[in-house]
């Protein structure tokens, strides 16, 4: 008689937001872009060590070329927010691995969106910026649900 072979179950975990270390903020940012419309719109969320909200903020855009023009256009609107509305430290958060890396290049962007992820490079660049990283859609899920309104 064989014995019924072992059956094992993926690795389930769930990603979940997680609140930033005390005297840090994190700022969640996204964007999101229809392609066949040309619909785009922004999501920001600030919130501190215990989870508040310091700023939410949404907004549609006008003129918007991709998504990763709406990743852009959200990380550049929440920044500035954060920075002119609060002293503390700031972790920004997206779920766009490109931005992240664009964001984190040191050589000067010659692309169509070179402009503005150079003023995203000078603003990460403030003492306050701890970091900007990639994190899994799941853990980005309010900044997202800003944009649907």
């Amino acid at each position: 008689m064989a014995l019924p072979t072992p059956v094992t179950r993926p690795d389930v975990r769930t990603e979940r937001w997680s609140t930033p270390p005390m005297g840090c903020l994190k700022l969640n940012v996204d964007g999101a872009y229809v392609a066949q419309t040309g619909d785009a719109g922004v999501g920001i969320i600030l919130r501190n060590n215990e989870g508040a909200v310091r700023i939410a903020a949404c907004r549609s855009l006008k003129f918007c070329s991709s998504a990763l023009d709406a990743e852009l256009q959200a990380c550049l609107m929440g920044v500035r927010l954060a920075l002119d509305h609060s002293n503390e430290d700031l972790l920004v958060e997206t779920d766009s691995l490109e931005l992240v890396r664009m964001a984190l290049n040191k050589l000067k962007d010659g692309s169509s969106l070179g402009p503005a992820m150079e003023d995203l490079k000078l603003l990460l660049a403030e003492d306050r910026i701890i970091s900007i990283s990639k994190i899994p859609r799941t853990c980005n899920r309010v900044s997202h649900e800003q944009i649907l309104g």
